[in-house]
């Protein structure tokens, strides 16, 4: 998308003088243009001379005004003007288009972090909202030729233990990925426990999972396109899956949903752990392109989160997103536990100096860890921008931030963090670094962690980090206030507020021992009390019984 815009867009050689004041646009969707779907994604950027911009509200039509993401890469800008924030001075927010309107017009409004404010000049553009899935013959006679392998639950032969087929969406080591590990390795102690996994990406975890000797099948992407492509698709994994009599099918992220939609046409009891926080509409307009899905394939989706056995959720503020999904008496929130065994002995075994040295860290360095994929979510980038604004007054402290990868989609963003830092002049303070298998030395080494996202359901390097006794520094992001309270176990701000950020930097910064001491004890008791891995375990086994013992029965389609 970020590409497309770099097409789109030409931003034109300003005149002399022409930043010498605060300046702004929205370039995307163009004034006059006209936008398929329910979803309008909105970019533009701001600048202001002499200080960094503090937050951006974007009002849609009668809506309530929404603050945007911040940060984006604006290599355009960055080109044609010297200020320090060019190269990320975009922001992007994602617009509902109310049903029925047929144009929307869209404006936002600026804050600097010295206090000035910009209006930025508004765009009206058309809405070509997709007329929704209507039933017809076809659709029905494709899936009924793929209930032909549903079984009856008569024809299953008994064995001993469970099978468990598992559906996810890739490998890496990220937070939902080494959810779906930590879960399948104590499952896999259990006796008569096997289990299959099909992912659509592969990745490194894959490894360690066949090394408990869990099969890992590496599927194609689902087929979205068309009606009876999907159908296709459908039929040959019900194809495959019928013969090996599972018992339940655990889909791990809502981009499994084809796995669960397999699985509940035949009669397999579906377990769904999400851990998106995006209602609907924004997930299926941000994991596939604009045009692209058929209008089949939303229902679909909906109809197998209405009909799942369960679907659990790490954070109350996530499952309260799905409450038009499914029933509520369905929707469970599940905080999932870390290994709190492993960070102990970890611990134990490691001095922080040592841990220093081999990452080429000052031992008096005050180190400020974000460990996370380097995306626009995440927002590293204004995490930059807060620390910039602190540098010189907390000269010992350096920043690191763990989790860049070499994929297409987040490339853009790393590139513009990278001059961002270099602008500022902060090669020697801040540390943008590749993804790392063992986080553990990191957080050892950290003095504060920080969390600076807009979308995450729950972050596992939070509830690693509180663990590991390391202050935290997070935005309010879903279900983070349900494990930090603000000034007792750690420190909390808004999301998409730069100056928010800062301000949180500087009170963990400026906090004395006592403080920080006191703080990273609380949150280490709430981690070790709401987190444990056994029990989280011990809890989803215990649901995944309940649902197998009492199967649906194949569905009619």
């Amino acid at each position: 998308m970020l590409r497309a815009l770099a097409k789109r867009v030409r931003h034109a050689r300003p005149q002399s003088g022409y930043y010498d004041v605060p300046r702004g646009d929205i370039n995307v969707p163009a004034d006059g243009s006209v936008v398929e779907g329910d979803v309008a994604q909105v970019l533009g950027w701001c600048l202001f001379p002499g200080s960094t911009v503090a937050r951006v509200v974007v009002a849609a039509g009668g809506a309530p005004v929404q603050r945007a993401r911040l940060g984006m890469p604006r290599p355009d800008v960055a080109a044609a003007c010297p200020h320090p924030s060019a190269p990320a001075c975009g922001f992007e927010q994602m617009v509902h288009v109310p049903p029925g309107a047929t144009e929307l017009t869209v404006s936002a409004r600026a804050w600097s972090a010295d206090g000035r404010r910009l209006d930025i000049e508004p765009i009206t553009f058309s809405t070509s909202t997709p007329a929704p899935f209507a039933e017809h013959s076809r659709a029905h006679v494709l899936r009924a030729r793929a209930s032909r392998f549903a079984r009856s639950p008569h024809a299953v032969p008994e064995h001993d233990g469970l099978r468990m087929l598992v559906f996810t969406h890739q490998l890496p080591y990220g937070g939902a990925s080494l959810y779906l590990l930590e879960v399948l390795r104590r499952f896999a102690r259990r006796p008569g426990f096997e289990c299959s996994v099909v992912t659509l990406e592969d990745g490194p975890l894959r490894a360690h999972l066949e090394a408990l000797g869990i099969a890992v099948h590496v599927s194609d992407p689902w087929p979205v396109t068309s009606l009876g492509r999907y159908e296709s698709s459908v039929a040959a994994l019900m194809a495959w899956a019928a013969h090996q009599h599972f018992d339940v099918v655990l889909a791990n992220t809502l981009f499994a949903f084809q796995g669960a939609d397999v699985a509940e046409r035949l009669g397999i009891p579906v377990i769904w752990a999400v851990h998106e926080s995006f209602d609907l509409p924004l997930f299926l307009s941000t994991a596939f392109a604009p045009g692209t899905l058929d209008p089949y394939v939303p229902t679909r989706m909906a109809q197998t989160l209405e009909d799942a056995g369960a679907i659990v959720f790490e954070a109350e503020a996530t499952r309260r997103l799905f409450l038009p999904y499914a029933d509520p008496d369905r929707l469970i929130t599940m905080p999932y536990g870390i290994e709190l065994g492993a960070i102990a002995a970890a611990r134990s075994a490691r001095r922080r100096a040592d841990a220093r040295r081999a990452l080429g860290l000052r031992d008096d360095a005050h180190v400020l860890l974000c460990l996370g994929t380097v995306e626009p979510r995440k927002g590293q980038a204004t995490l930059v921008e807060a620390f910039a604004s602190l540098a010189d007054r907390f000269p010992d402290a350096v920043l690191a931030l763990v989790g860049e990868i070499d994929a297409p989609w987040c490339s853009d963003y790393a590139r513009g963090i990278h001059e961002l830092v270099a602008r500022h002049g902060l090669e020697t303070r801040v540390r943008v670094l590749p993804v790392v298998s063992d986080p553990y030395p990191w957080h050892l080494a950290a003095d504060l962690h920080v969390c600076a996202s807009d979308v995450e359901s729950l972050p596992r390097s939070v509830l690693e980090a509180m663990a590991f006794e390391v202050p935290v520094v997070s935005t309010r992001v879903y279900g983070v206030p349900e494990v930090i309270e603000d000034g007792v176990s750690g420190y909390l701000c808004d999301t998409r507020d730069a100056a928010g950020m800062a301000a949180a930097l500087d009170r963990a910064l400026s906090a004395s021992p006592g403080e920080l001491e006191r703080i990273a004890a609380a949150a280490a008791a709430t981690v070790g009390s709401r987190h444990e891995p056994a029990s989280y375990a011990d809890r989803l086994w215990d649901l995944i019984g309940t649902h197998v013992a009492t199967p649906a029965g194949a569905l009619d389609g």
